[in-house]
């Protein structure tokens, strides 16, 4: 499965850490934005973040601090579910910020073990075919 996953740059080293769990798990992830970005133009990453999204399966989402804006990661957000993808939010954030998290493409694991999470995407696939 190609699975795109999004969080705040300052989170980079968690979400790597959760794209590696998928990666160990043989899925491959579209596009690494925490190892690319300091060698993209400031203007040509949304254009990679967008692109790392269109060609995932799903979305996986860091979003776990309350202190936090997530503005391009709601961006992410919606730029999936108007892609049709289903996104898994880690965290509850989004439940207090924006109703946007009630779309039924939302799957949320407020704390994430490994297999919270592979559970909440397999039964996704299991209910999608």
């Amino acid at each position: 499965m190609k699975i795109y996953c999004a969080g705040k740059f300052e989170d980079s080293k968690r979400v790597s850490a959760i794209a590696n769990i998928c990666e160990n798990h043989g899925h491959e992830i579209t596009a690494k934005w925490w190892e690319a970005e300091n060698q993209l133009k400031q203007h040509d990453i949304p254009y990679y973040d967008f692109n790392g999204v269109g060609n995932a399966d799903i979305v996986i989402v860091l979003m776990d601090n309350d202190e936090t804006i997530y503005f391009g990661t709601l961006m992410e957000i919606g730029y999936a579910l108007r892609a049709g993808k289903a996104v898994f939010v880690i965290g509850d954030v989004g439940f207090k910020r924006t109703p946007l998290f009630q779309h039924g493409l939302i799957n949320v694991i407020q704390r994430l073990k490994d297999y919270e999470l592979y559970v909440a995407i397999y039964e996704y696939l299991k209910i999608t075919g």
